[in-house]
């Protein structure tokens, strides 16, 4: 199974949010410049706006989360947030409680949500993941469906 990347850029014009897909072997700045040029801007996903994508997937019903990274190391916290994962699924009610957690973490640690790993847990088992600087990362043959369910999100969230 193959992934392809993709970066989130909202459109200046329209406020509308894109993923292109871009090739890591390319050189990522001059990426990000030649879409500076063509009108659009950066989509950074703060906690915020991580904590809907997650949610939204949940709610789905059929998507794992399998891992959150945060931008400051702490091994305690990582242990924390992982037996909250594992306790999710065995029992989806637990979202309730890592969400208050992950809200907490960003309102009040100002402890910001790096990366999120995700699973599809019904037909193909694909896998993705959204970090903070807007990049996704999705298995090659879900790349449209999922970049587009992702790029609606964050569209409803970024005026």
């Amino acid at each position: 199974m193959t992934n392809k990347l993709g970066k989130l850029f909202k459109e200046v014009s329209t406020n509308k949010i894109y993923c292109f897909e871009y090739n890591a072997a390319q050189n990522y700045y001059g990426f990000i410049q030649q879409m500076l040029q063509q009108g659009y801007t950066q989509c950074i996903v703060t906690s915020d706006l991580m904590i809907k994508i997650i949610e939204y997937f949940i709610l789905k019903g059929s998507i794992q989360i399998t891992s959150i990274e945060f931008m400051n190391e702490d091994d305690e916290l990582s242990q924390e947030i992982s037996l909250m994962l594992n306790l999710m699924r065995e029992n989806a009610a637990y979202w309730g409680v890592l969400k208050q957690k992950l809200s907490f973490l960003s309102e009040n640690d100002s402890i910001e949500i790096k990366k999120v790993d995700f699973r599809n847990i019904e037909k193909n088992g694909s896998l993705f993941s959204v970090q903070v600087n807007g990049i996704i990362v999705i298995s090659d043959f879900e790349f449209d469906r999922i970049s587009g369910v992702i790029s609606k999100i964050v569209e409803g969230c970024v005026r």
